[in-house]
């Protein structure tokens, strides 16, 4: 069986599992990059390079609501991707 047929096999079997799962690797692998613009910011702000002066603490909070919703989402991988897998040896 080739690569390619298994793969659509494996997304016939379950569209919506194999959904999910791309939809939380790609939140969990791009998330970091967000953390790099708001510390950007928050160095920017404290030397006084910044565009616009935002609230140090807003910066803070942001930081912290960053780093709880990368948590969920790579928990939320972390459950599924078993899941995926199992179901891959399945076929």
């Amino acid at each position: 069986m080739t690569t390619t047929a298994y793969l659509l096999r494996l997304i016939r079997l379950k569209l919506a599992l194999f959904l999910l799962a791309g939809a939380l690797l790609i939140v969990a692998t791009v998330s970091p990059l967000l953390f790099g613009l708001v510390l950007r910011e928050f160095f920017d702000n404290l030397t006084g390079d910044a565009a616009a002066a935002h609230n140090i603490w807003l910066l803070i909070l942001l930081l912290l609501g960053l780093n709880l919703v990368v948590t969920v989402f790579q928990r939320g991988y972390e459950f599924v991707s078993p899941l995926f897998a199992d179901l891959s040896k399945a076929l």
